[in-house]
């Protein structure tokens, strides 16, 4: 594989080099450049609060303050550099054929992020056309991603609006994008996040990611269908139920129905 721009791996674990080495056993020849991590509680939090990088209320634990450590140097590098970056968690397992999927996608400076990967554990709001928004849920819960199978994928991709995505294990910043995540994500608060776009649900705020989620409609912000990055790992199979009964219950409401009453017995 050739890549005509700056790739990074967020390791986050304490064992770093071992999570380096783990990415580079699952993805051959994609390119790694180290520095963005810490270890977990490395930084004081008050340190980290005197800085400007959380609010003092903030409620990330030790391993989501040093995720949101390494993305934001990663952001402030692309934003100085003002080149495009690639950025992958390091339990991602990628498409072999990733330089040329991904290229049509990034090479103009029309997008802010482009997600790439994503953990299958929580799902995905998109525009998949103009007036036309819908959930992408993916159950992993049944079903986890063939990594060999996966990797050996040559779909090319289409391009739809992001709107929501609490977990991407992959994505590509331009440097406008890193200078508006860092102007709308920094400092990282405790606010509660929009659960989609239903009213009165939340998520607390407790990672970098679910931060970055809030501000995808804001952005110039887009996800590639089929992915070119997956998470091949059980996903937690009682959190994928919730949001399948969370979308059935909202249809249902649209509908006038109550999802779990028995039919009525006929006449």
């Amino acid at each position: 594989m050739t890549f005509p721009m700056d790739s990074f791996v967020v390791a986050t674990a304490a064992a770093d080099r071992l999570a380096y080495d783990r990415f580079r056993a699952a993805n051959p020849g994609y390119p790694v450049t180290e520095g963005f991590n810490n270890q977990p509680g490395s930084v004081p939090r008050e340190a980290m609060v005197k800085a400007g990088l959380i609010t003092a209320d903030n409620r990330f634990d030790a391993r989501q303050l040093d995720r949101a450590l390494c993305h934001v140097a990663i952001w402030r590098h692309c934003a100085i550099s003002g080149g495009v970056v690639h950025v992958a968690d390091e339990r991602a397992v990628v498409r072999r054929d990733f330089p040329a999927a991904v290229a049509p996608h990034v090479a103009a400076a029309d997008f802010d992020i482009v997600v790439w990967g994503v953990d299958l554990l929580e799902p995905a709001w998109i525009g998949f056309a103009p007036g036309v928004e819908g959930r992408l849920i993916f159950d992993q819960s049944r079903t986890l991603p063939d990594a060999r199978m996966f990797q050996a994928g040559t779909t090319p991709p289409q391009r739809y609006r992001l709107l929501h995505c609490p977990n991407p294990c992959g994505y590509t910043i331009s440097p406008a994008g890193a200078r508006k995540l860092l102007r709308l994500c920094v400092p990282f608060g405790a606010a509660l996040l929009p659960y989609f776009n239903d009213a009165g649900a939340a998520f607390p705020n407790t990672a970098f990611d679910r931060d970055m989620a809030r501000h995808y409609k804001d952005m110039d912000a887009f996800i590639l269908q089929p992915l070119l990055g997956v998470v091949v790992e059980p996903a937690d199979g009682q959190m994928v139920t919730q949001h399948f009964l969370r979308a059935f219950e909202g249809l249902a409401r649209q509908q006038g129905l109550r999802l779990f009453d028995p039919p009525a017995a006929s006449a």
